[in-house]
């Protein structure tokens, strides 16, 4: 995988996906407190970020970033996470949720960027 991608705890699992204007980093703090209460938090630099490929990027906007959740959960063994995305990263997870409704146990969108950019 392409993807930088960095877990930490057990338990049930949590995808967070980072908005446009930063990387994974932003999330440490939070995959580890989540991590310390019992959750295995994964989180990853989205394609053009951070220890992620450039490769087709910026190529097919959300949707290309959303089937990029899909492979994470798959190669990280989490389908059936919660996945939770912030700013520019919850028009990711709304379009994860459309693209791919059965890999999520349910999908957090907080404050997403772009809501009205989204089909129905």
């Amino acid at each position: 995988m392409d993807l930088h991608v960095r877990t930490a705890g057990s338990g049930p699992a949590a995808l967070l996906v980072h908005g446009g204007a930063e990387d994974a980093g932003m999330l440490d703090g939070l995959g580890h407190a989540l991590a310390e209460r019992g959750v295995r938090a994964v989180w990853y630099d989205r394609r053009g970020t951070g220890g992620s490929t450039r490769d087709n990027w910026p190529g097919g906007g959300a949707d290309q970033h959303a089937d990029d959740v899909a492979t994470v959960l798959r190669e990280v063994g989490a389908v059936d996470a919660t996945v939770a995305g912030f700013s520019s990263g919850a028009v990711v997870a709304l379009t994860f949720a459309a693209r791919h409704p059965s890999m999520a146990a349910e999908v957090v969108a907080w404050e997403p960027a772009a809501l009205g950019v989204l089909p129905n």
